[in-house]
């Protein structure tokens, strides 16, 4: 009894350090994701159909690493690919200081994408390994919470930053953050892992048909992709709309995404009680409607304040949609598929964020922003029958 306590213990630590880990990154991502946009417009005039292709070049290269990563990254080379990850996420907030046209912003989007890519999957994957399969719920409940907080201070001290440092330099304090969860992510090891060590080992590509024809892996990851979808093209043409149609600057774009990551993170604390309660479905159908909802919303109104309100309100629906999905995604998969489900749970995150502003740019371009904002929300709506159908073919099976 005592060695198990003793265990829990190390793996509660393990969690912990994991947790400020993904703190550190998401805070450095969201320093900077905010203004992304309004400074490649500002910096070297990208235009409308410019910010589309920069925002989605971050989201070709996480897509297109995903499966290698999980079918290569197994046993120790988890830790590793982490740490290689964090490296990524500090050295490129720098390059972007470099960049000079929307070529040489997309590059360096590029090369970002491949350092989330290997941050994300691996955290998640680990984070599921340090639970125990009893209590495997509430520790990602508690790892999303962790990582969602970053994404609340990310933008509070990018706002700050801008105020006192301005732009450039707070680029440069962003990948100073980054490097410091590399400092943290080095004082993990394997000793809190709980699960069978065997369950990290390298996955084969053999698998992937098993994983993809899951029926819950098929609901979470349509239900992902839509809000990854909505996701992009929010994150490329809110801060433009903001600036252009209600001269909201920099800084205050920043607040705006302080308050949607605020209301994200309140939101994850009821998810677990929520699912608890209702079901992934139900809760899962919620976030869903939320999202496209308040998307709409965004779109169009015309008054500062109205969408302000709109766009923090939006938080709910990243709220609930990933820590919700991911749950579906552990609670299903095989222990030996665990690391590839993950890997192909997140390529649902990286193709709505990489498409979504791709077409997005062509919308814009055509109609403008309010009307590119408002397309992202129908792949939000159509996920909702999606799922009411997938349960009642369940029922229908058992």
């Amino acid at each position: 009894m005592s060695s198990g306590r003793h265990h829990v213990g190390r793996s509660f630590a393990s969690l912990s350090l994991l947790g400020m880990t993904g703190f550190t990154a998401n805070t450095s991502l969201m320093m900077i994701a905010p203004i992304i946009a309004v400074y490649s417009i500002n910096r070297f005039n990208a235009s409308v159909s410019d910010v589309g292709l920069i925002i989605s070049a971050y989201y070709v290269s996480s897509a297109l690493s995903r499966l290698p990563i999980g079918v290569s990254t197994g046993g120790r080379k988890a830790l590793r690919a982490l740490l290689l990850g964090l490296l990524i996420l500090g050295i490129c907030p720098i390059a972007y200081t470099m960049a000079n046209s929307s070529a040489s912003m997309a590059l360096v989007r590029l090369v970002h994408g491949l350092g989330f890519s290997l941050f994300s999957t691996m955290g998640l994957t680990l984070a599921s390994l340090i639970s125990s399969e009893d209590e495997l719920t509430e520790t990602l409940g508690r790892y999303t919470l962790l990582i969602a907080l970053g994404l609340v201070f990310g933008p509070a001290f990018g706002a700050i930053s801008i105020s006192l440092l301005g732009q450039h330099r707070t680029f440069i304090l962003s990948s100073f953050i980054a490097f410091s969860g590399v400092l943290l992510s080095s004082f993990l090891g394997r000793r809190g892992i709980r699960r069978d060590s065997t369950q990290l080992e390298t996955v084969c590509l053999r698998e992937v048909p098993q994983v993809l024809t899951s029926r819950p892996f098929q609901r979470a990851f349509l239900a992902y992709f839509a809000f990854a979808f909505m996701w992009g093209v929010v994150l490329g043409y809110v801060p433009v709309r903001a600036q252009q149609d209600f001269q909201i600057i920099e800084a205050q774009i920043t607040l705006l995404f302080f308050g949607y990551f605020l209301v994200l993170v309140s939101s994850r604390f009821f998810v677990g009680r929520l699912v608890g309660r209702f079901g992934e479905e139900r809760v899962l159908t919620t976030g869903l409607l939320a999202g496209g909802v308040f998307t709409l919303l965004v779109s169009a109104t015309v008054n500062p304040i109205h969408f302000s309100i709109a766009f923090v309100l939006l938080g709910v629906s990243h709220g609930i949609i990933f820590p919700t999905s991911a749950m579906i995604i552990a609670k299903n998969a095989l222990p030996k598929n665990l690391v590839l489900a993950n890997s192909l749970y997140l390529v649902s995150f990286d193709s709505g964020a990489m498409i979504g502003p791709l077409i997005a740019s062509g919308v814009a371009t055509l109609w403008g922003i309010r009307s590119a904002l408002a397309v992202s929300a129908i792949p939000l709506f159509l996920n909702i029958p999606l799922s009411k159908l997938e349960k009642r073919t369940e029922l229908t099976d058992d």
